[in-house]
């Protein structure tokens, strides 16, 4: 039963974001694109605090990811 295994390889550049922001990130941390920290400072404001990582360069796509780690902001008080 069962002797054929499916399976599946996605590819394309959200992919490849995430592996080389996977690939430069801090062991511990959560490592967070540019976009999500805006979108994060929007939605939750004063929730979290972020840390300027470093900007993470795909030269296959010609793309440069500015990065952020994230922290819980101690101080936060949901009204």
């Amino acid at each position: 039963m069962g002797t054929d295994i499916v399976r599946y390889d996605i590819w394309g550049q959200d992919i490849l974001i995430a592996n080389a922001m996977e690939s430069e990130g801090v062991k511990g941390h959560i490592n967070v694109s540019e976009s999500t920290k805006d979108l994060l400072e929007r939605t939750n404001r004063g929730m979290y605090k972020f840390e300027p990582h470093k900007v993470v360069e795909m030269e296959k796509i010609e793309s440069k990811v500015p990065c952020y780690l994230l922290y819980s902001n101690q101080n936060y008080e949901e009204y």
